[in-house]
């Protein structure tokens, strides 16, 4: 711990907007009192250093030492409490039954689903997805969660267009072939990475999935009873941290087959589907929906102007006010002008 914090004012004297995070597990066969390290126990004493949250990243896909073990968007529901726990962010929440909340803070939860280590993403999903579902639909879903969670989204290099390691687990020893990015992927997967690009434009826009404290986020995120064990659906609420929407609600559905939920009143504007990932407009739906096989929706509803559009504003009524004036001095002069034509 003392040695981290060391790190952190020295890097932060260079530069204080350096990120500082890493891996919250002691490696090998450490003998370092548990009090003293930088593991999980301790992280709640770093503060302005993050760590991976390997408790998302298995909920979501399955455990990383077990290849065949399923995960949420896979079907498998019993992780889905280390799945809410990553969407606010790693703090207490009031609606999450999390016993081991290491976090605390958002800006210290880094949240993923696969980095060098371990399976690609895609490999993961091969590899323990026994019904042979569409490793699209659940490869779009597991990065929707993370780019939809507060805290610290991370992508593994590749992971927007489907990169394999050919199966390979720990590469570190192996070459180039397996190592490289193939960016022949990127054309063959091409929906898969718009999408991924569309969920990166929605978070960067919409600092509502960027709140940063736990009082921020206990304040405006709620979660939303569902009908089946399915689905995963909450709300943010208020413009939270500055945002232009007034309401979000994000959905997640990981049945293999459709689920139905009934939305809170009014019309929401959906944003993100099963196809499209984005901040624009796609359909407006009201009352009962339907959520697809690994979906994720992403509705609003209620707008506001930022700041600087509002300060435009009386520059546009004065510039059409303008326009009408000179239009109709013109056809004063018109008319003038065809009178003397006319007499």
């Amino acid at each position: 711990v003392d040695t981290m914090k060391a790190i952190k004012e020295a890097l932060h004297a260079i530069d204080p907007t350096i990120i500082i995070y890493g891996e919250p597990w002691m490696g090998g066969s450490s003998v370092m009192d548990p009090s003293i390290s930088a593991g999980k126990e301790n992280i709640k004493n770093l503060e302005g250093i993050a760590a991976f949250n390997d408790e998302i990243r298995d909920g979501i896909k399955g455990s990383v030492f077990d290849k065949a073990h399923p995960g949420y968007v896979q079907g498998n529901n019993e992780g889905i409490q280390r799945i809410l726990y990553g969407i606010t962010g790693g703090i207490q929440h009031p609606q999450v039954s999390f016993e081991n909340v290491w976090h605390t803070d958002p800006l210290r939860t880094v949240n993923y689903v696969s980095s060098h280590d371990n399976h690609t993403l895609y490999d993961k999903l091969i590899l323990s997805n026994p019904q042979r579902r569409d490793i699209a639909k659940m490869q779009k879903q597991a990065n929707a969660i993370i780019l939809t969670s507060q805290g610290i989204p991370f992508l593994h290099a590749g992971v927007d267009f489907m990169r394999s390691k050919g199966g390979h687990e720990d590469s570190y020893n192996q070459p180039d072939s397996v190592n490289q990015l193939d960016w022949s992927l990127k054309k063959k997967n091409l929906e898969v990475f718009n999408y991924y690009k569309g969920l990166i434009e929605l978070r960067k826009k919409h600092p509502a999935f960027r709140m940063t404290n736990a009082e921020e986020i206990k304040t405006h995120l709620t979660f939303l009873d569902t009908p089946s064990e399915h689905l995963i659906a909450f709300q943010i609420n208020d413009f939270a941290n500055g945002d232009r929407w007034e309401k979000i609600i994000v959905i997640h559905n990981n049945k293999q087959g459709f689920e139905r939920f009934n939305l809170p009143e009014g019309d929401w504007n959906v944003v993100v589907d099963q196809k499209t990932a984005g901040v624009d407009v796609i359909r407006t739906v009201s009352g009962t929906i339907v959520i697809r096989e690994n979906e994720t929706l992403v509705l609003y509803q209620g707008e506001r102007l930022h700041e600087k559009e509002r300060s435009v504003i009386p520059y546009i009524i004065g510039g059409v006010i303008g326009l009408v004036a000179i239009g109709g001095m013109l056809g004063v002069a018109f008319l003038k002008k065809r009178a003397r034509l006319t007499s």
